[in-house]
């Protein structure tokens, strides 16, 4: 039996062999090429890095040929970023866990807010951002401050926060990231 790692995370983040070491399962690990060398080789069955990791399509071709060869039952994905990666090589191999439809919610924030609300959580103002007016109407709308997040933002990466008006003409001038 084994388990597949997507990871782009370097090894004092994601000890996975250490984590998973009661489980006697063999280990195949898919990772930046930034990070392998941080990794122990000898710890897992198998060991791979890639250039362009979060956009290289060699990382699911590569996890197809090794199901075939090590039939693994798990797959595990930690960086928000590898979550939707994740959830469709489940769905195509028939595997448990995260499947694309829960994925989306989990990483598009709007589904993710607009399910929660639903559930009666509270969660803050919100709206899409289409165009800078948008943008115009919520502060007159709700004032100061204005977070904006990517839709698909993974942690705290290009957030912009608007303080007051100055803030706010100088997300005009630079464009909504």
């Amino acid at each position: 039996m084994s388990i597949l790692i997507i990871n782009r995370f370097a090894h004092d983040r994601c000890q996975y062999e250490q984590w998973l070491s009661g489980l006697d399962e063999e280990l195949l690990l898919l990772t930046d090429e930034e990070v392998i060398d941080s990794f122990p080789a000898k710890e897992y069955a198998y060991i791979e890095s890639f250039s362009r990791f979060d956009t290289n399509g060699k990382v699911e071709l590569r996890a197809l040929e090794l199901y075939a060869r090590y039939q693994f039952h798990t797959i595990i994905a930690i960086s928000e970023r590898d979550v939707l990666r994740a959830s469709y090589l489940r769905e195509k191999l028939g595997l448990q866990g995260q499947l694309p439809e829960s994925a989306f919610q989990f990483r598009d924030k709007m589904q993710m807010k607009q399910i929660a609300q639903a559930y009666g959580l509270a969660v803050p103002r919100f709206a899409t951002l289409r165009s800078n007016l948008d943008l115009i109407s919520f502060v007159e709308k709700y004032g100061y401050p204005v977070i904006i997040k990517p839709i698909d933002g993974a942690g705290s990466q290009n957030i912009q926060v608007i303080y007051n008006q100055f803030d706010l003409e100088v997300v005009l001038e630079n464009g909504i990231q």
